[in-house]
């Protein structure tokens, strides 16, 4: 799920499983430009409890 509110600059992805997030962080961690590309953005990712 993703939580973001149009023009603020931060939100939340929320997976429902703990493996999905552990995946996305770690492709964020291996890529070029520190974060994920979503929509011409980069979005990093960083745990939240």
């Amino acid at each position: 799920y993703v939580d973001f509110t149009k023009g603020a600059e931060s939100g939340y992805v929320r997976f429902e499983a703990a493996e999905g997030a552990q995946k996305a962080r770690a492709a964020a961690v291996l890529s070029e430009s520190g974060g994920l590309t979503v929509k011409s953005y980069v979005a990093t990712l960083e745990a939240v409890t």
